[in-house]
């Protein structure tokens, strides 16, 4: 099957291209919705119940659903882009992240806050399955996108900027027609800014992970789990020195022992060695040498309360999430030496 490309250009184009072809599609819009028959089956399908719709039919009211967000898109509108989701839209991101449908109203107003025009925008359907299945009527699409821009970036000037990426979204039907009920980011995303592959500078990615270690310092002094936890990605792991590899679920429990045998924090000290980044990934990872320093008042196996302090060096692997950096991956621990009451364990 070919997929269908919609888009006003095929290469791209300048503002006024997509002025004008903006207006002349309204203008076409406008015409169809005079004459109550350009959708053909739209008056028919209102009243569609799972099984009466065909995959073309399905096709062309979900195409008609991307022309809608297009549109949408260029003029920034968040509203109509949020009337183009159901009630219970949610967006998953590729670490399993949800966000709601008002989360994502919020989300998109920021980012078109960032766009300064539009260059070219390309949804491109590589597969549609119609799912007649239950009581509602839904389709899923895998869809491409392509999108280029000029945008202002942290370095607060425009640049040219261009990204590609695949989408899973599940269409539902509605009275007023197709609209979004979920997408799943499917972590294939490309982007250029100025004609090169997208990275950051070391130090802005040392800081925004110098920001993960502030906060994983603060939820341990907090003996918060939840916090730790949220500081790790879904599919983080360890190896340790012998190495055994424990998983989030056991180091999630491995850390709520450690917190329940805290009397009291004294020293937490992180300090990173050596960072570099991986542009090559997407998304884009960094690997720190870490040494950390822990000092605490701890319960021991004689049921007392001793002063443990701990030193070890590791290397950690870092990632970079729509809710800033997480940790990945840890392992390579060495250097490891302990005191309980001064003395070498």
């Amino acid at each position: 099957m070919w997929p269908r490309r919609f888009g006003w250009t095929e290469g791209v184009a300048g503002w006024n291209d997509v002025g004008m072809n903006a207006i002349r599609t309204l203008g076409v819009l406008g015409i169809c919705v005079a004459l109550a028959g350009c959708a053909g089956s739209h008056d028919r399908t209102k009243s569609a119940v799972p099984g009466s719709v065909t995959l073309a039919e399905a096709r062309e009211g979900i195409e008609e659903g991307y022309r809608l967000k297009r549109a949408a898109y260029v003029t920034k509108d968040g509203r109509a882009l949020t009337a183009l989701r159901t009630e219970d839209f949610q967006f998953i991101n590729p670490e399993g992240k949800s966000r709601d449908r008002a989360a994502t109203e919020t989300y998109m107003a920021d980012y078109f806050r960032g766009i300064n025009r539009w260059l070219h925008l390309d949804f491109i359907i590589d597969s549609l399955r119609l799912d007649s299945g239950g009581s509602r009527l839904e389709a899923d699409a895998i869809t491409r996108q392509h999108l280029v821009r000029m945008e202002v970036m942290s370095d607060k000037r425009v640049h040219h900027y261009e990204t590609w990426s695949t989408l899973r979204e599940r269409w539902r039907w509605t009275p007023d027609g197709w609209k979004s009920a979920r997408v799943d980011g499917l972590g294939e995303l490309t982007d250029f800014v100025d004609g090169k592959l997208r990275s950051i500078p070391l130090a802005e990615g040392r800081k925004g992970i110098e920001e993960g270690y502030a906060r994983n310092r603060a939820a341990f002094l907090a003996k918060d789990v939840k916090a730790v936890m949220a500081l790790r990605t879904d599919d983080f792991h360890t190896i340790g020195p012998d190495g055994t590899t424990k998983d989030r679920s056991a180091m999630e429990m491995y850390t709520v022992g450690l917190l329940n045998s805290i009397d009291r924090w004294i020293t937490i000290e992180f300090t990173i060695d050596s960072l570099s980044l991986d542009s090559k990934k997407r998304p884009l990872e960094a690997e720190a040498i870490m040494r950390q320093h822990l000092v605490r008042m701890a319960l021991r196996p004689d049921n007392k309360v001793h002063h443990v302090e701990t030193w070890a060096t590791q290397r950690e692997r870092w990632r970079w999430t729509p809710d800033g950096w997480k940790l990945a991956k840890v392992d390579g621990v060495r250097d490891m030496k302990r005191l309980v009451d001064g003395k070498p364990e």
